[in-house]
């Protein structure tokens, strides 16, 4: 990674910024954890991993997740119950959740997009959640309601790892001559912004065993966004 002060440098030089949310900018990644924690002791089970190891299979693929799940927990496969039913179920925990508690930003990210208002940047969220979720977080925090443009679940065709939801926003709001970069938590998202011309960075605390050097080829890696503002 590069050192701070050319970070800011680059930073000064894109036109649009490109937002993930769950994981990235709000730590929602959290309460889906504890949601699956709690579908799975509805059942009188226990998910047998922390929240690194969800993450590494929840960040892959859904279907990862899916057979990481089952795989796991063979007495819950064996139940016979849908995936598709056991996913209303864990949504309906999250919600649950997310009504009683809330969720706080990601370490950094209050700064960093204040930093970007002051460059009178242009940012635009793109994310796999539904609107209903997003819009209950976004009301949450003033600095994400300043964020001008959303693109959620129901604005594309394809969830990432396809690149739709980006390809739509670069398409939307960047600007002819303009230069886009974009941030992820996830190597899924990461694979999406790597089919388009964003600059991918990778925001994440631990690693990936599928996600190596070949994968990381031309993306900023980092801790924190507060990483960048050094």
């Amino acid at each position: 990674m590069s050192d701070a002060s050319s970070q800011k440098i680059i930073l000064a030089q894109y036109a649009l910024f490109l937002f993930d949310f769950d994981g990235l900018l709000v730590d929602s990644e959290r309460l889906h954890f504890r949601a699956y924690q709690e579908l799975c002791s509805s059942y009188n089970l226990e998910l047998p991993w922390d929240f690194a190891t969800f993450c590494h299979f929840a960040h892959r693929s859904s279907d990862h997740l899916r057979n990481g799940i089952f795989a796991a927990l063979p007495a819950l496969a064996a139940l016979g119950i849908s995936w598709d039913e056991l996913y209303k179920r864990k949504k309906a925990y999250y919600h649950q959740d997310l009504a009683r508690n809330g969720v706080s930003l990601m370490p950094g990210v209050e700064a960093f997009l204040h930093y970007l208002q002051h460059l009178g940047k242009s940012c635009c969220v793109v994310t796999n959640s539904p609107l209903q979720d997003v819009a209950f977080i976004r009301e949450q925090h003033e600095v994400l309601r300043a964020i001008p443009h959303w693109l959620t679940r129901e604005d594309y065709d394809q969830p990432k790892p396809a690149a739709d939801g980006y390809r739509l926003a670069l398409k939307r709001y960047l600007q002819v001559g303009g230069k886009a970069i974009g941030f992820e938590d996830s190597p899924r998202g990461i694979t999406a912004l790597r089919q388009t011309e964003a600059l991918p960075v990778f925001v994440a605390n631990f690693e990936y065993s599928y996600f190596g050097e070949r994968e990381r080829a031309g993306v900023i890696c980092c801790q924190s966004l507060s990483d960048l503002l050094v």
